[in-house]
């Protein structure tokens, strides 16, 4: 009997211990948790908020954009993304996680969120607009910082060269936003890697030239001529079905061909 009596004795000094720890980990969780949101409102405490708003989810349906006054950054819900009704922030931060060391901010930095949501993330992509300067030349990004990493992440998008605007699509539903360049020119860059006396890469679509270098000089097409020739022939050619007989005088400078 007192055996048993002893061995329930340490069980309920185990049990009591057990509760103890447990309601100091909450304790500690707890007093985490505040000071984590009383540090977060400090940081904001002398920033900006732009737009402050609860957005019904009959707009939503239609599709919804979020603009900051300065109109250099648009943030685009496409219609029927989210099923309910959400709260919107976009905020000028007076505080911000560092710029990475080989970027230049080019923009400004914002803070946005698009709630509620889960583990930051949105059921489908937001389309976010930034503008850059019209004098910027240098290779440009959209980034988030990454809360998690503590670290900025550049977000894969397309270039308007004409509105001098870069797009990107994001499933974050909150984090800070802005626009980085590169600090050497993406041309300067490259070039050194390159040793061709001349270059130049451009894109079609946009008419941006990305890389160059003694573009203005006059050189020897070389095996260009083959692809040349292909093209004269794809344009002239006399039809796909007809035989053509190759006679001795055919091989010949300058329409020879080894």
């Amino acid at each position: 009997m007192a055996k048993h009596q002893t061995s329930n004795s340490k069980h309920q000094k185990n049990i009591k211990h057990q509760t103890s720890n447990l309601m100091l980990g909450i304790y500690v969780l707890f007093v985490s948790c505040f000071l984590y949101l009383v540090s977060f409102q400090q940081a904001f405490a002398q920033s900006t908020v732009l737009v402050s708003e609860r957005i019904l989810k009959s707009t939503l349906s239609q599709g919804h954009t979020i603009s900051s006054p300065e109109n250099d950054l648009k943030i685009q819900i496409k219609p029927n993304t989210l099923n309910r009704s959400a709260f919107v922030e976009l905020i000028k931060p007076e505080f911000y996680p560092k710029t990475p060391l080989d970027k230049t901010l080019i923009s400004n930095i914002y803070y946005y969120s698009i709630l509620p949501t889960t583990n930051n993330q949105l059921p489908a992509s937001v389309t976010l607009k930034f503008s850059y300067p019209n004098n910027e030349e240098r290779y440009r990004e959209i980034y988030i910082h990454n809360q998690e990493l503590n670290t900025w992440q550049h977000l894969p998008g397309y270039i308007s060269v004409s509105k001098h605007e870069l797009t990107a699509n994001t499933k974050w539903a909150s984090g800070f936003i802005a626009v980085f360049a590169d600090h050497l020119d993406r041309t300067e860059y490259l070039k050194k890697k390159i040793n061709s006396p001349s270059i130049l890469v451009a894109n079609t679509k946009t008419r941006e030239i990305l890389v160059e270098r003694g573009s203005d000089i006059k050189r020897p097409i070389a095996s260009l001529t083959k692809l040349m020739t292909a093209s004269v022939f794809l344009d002239h050619n006399p039809g796909w079905d007809k035989k053509i007989a190759m006679k001795a005088q055919d091989d010949t400078i300058p329409a020879k061909i080894y």
